[in-house]
């Protein structure tokens, strides 16, 4: 869904992998959720596609 203009990106790296079983000490018990490595990038303002 689209609610007005966005000033971030999202997507994921291919070919990485979330790992559910691994638990950073500095994480507070933050785990993979099994899929590729999530991005947000994040700007100023907003660039079309191309």
């Amino acid at each position: 869904f689209k609610k007005g203009d966005i000033f971030f990106n999202y997507g994921c790296f291919p070919q990485t992998w979330e790992d559910p079983t691994f638990i950073h000490p500095d994480a507070e018990g933050c785990r993979g959720d099994n899929d590729p490595l999530d991005v947000c990038e994040i700007g100023a303002r907003i660039v079309r596609p191309g």
